[in-house]
């Protein structure tokens, strides 16, 4: 009986507490456009930034009044066709990134792979 229960307190002694960033609440739900569908991010000045399904960007504000919209982020003649979660940067006077890739629904990700070219530099800016 000793052993069973020593393990039990060991257990829970060792067990860490769940941290504030484990817990989650839901403080409510509101219904976007399909559009905004892909990933979502903001630039901490009042604007959210969505991406589609593919290839599309959309800014709204923080109640989700649509400013701006870009049905089509990818430049012809550039070989992806996917636009991954971005993320906005907040150096040099802000940018969004923009991960570019190239999908295909079913096919593992090293067979749709592109390569790398001029929209996934760094110094250029989508």
């Amino acid at each position: 009986m000793r052993v069973p229960l020593f393990t039990l307190l060991a257990v829970l002694a060792l067990a860490a507490p769940a941290g504030a960033a484990d817990r989650w609440v839901r403080a409510g739900t509101t219904l976007t456009k399909g559009d905004y569908y892909q990933g979502i991010t903001s630039d901490g000045a009042g604007h959210l930034y969505f991406d589609g399904v593919a290839v599309g960007g959309y800014r709204t504000d923080l109640k989700l009044r649509e400013q701006l919209r870009n049905v089509d982020l990818i430049p012809d003649g550039e070989p992806f066709n996917h636009i991954g979660d971005w993320t906005y940067d907040r150096n040099a006077g802000g940018r969004l990134i923009l991960p570019l890739e190239c999908y295909t629904p079913g096919r593992p990700t090293a067979a749709t792979h592109a390569g790398s070219g001029p929209s996934a530099s760094p110094t250029r800016a989508p």
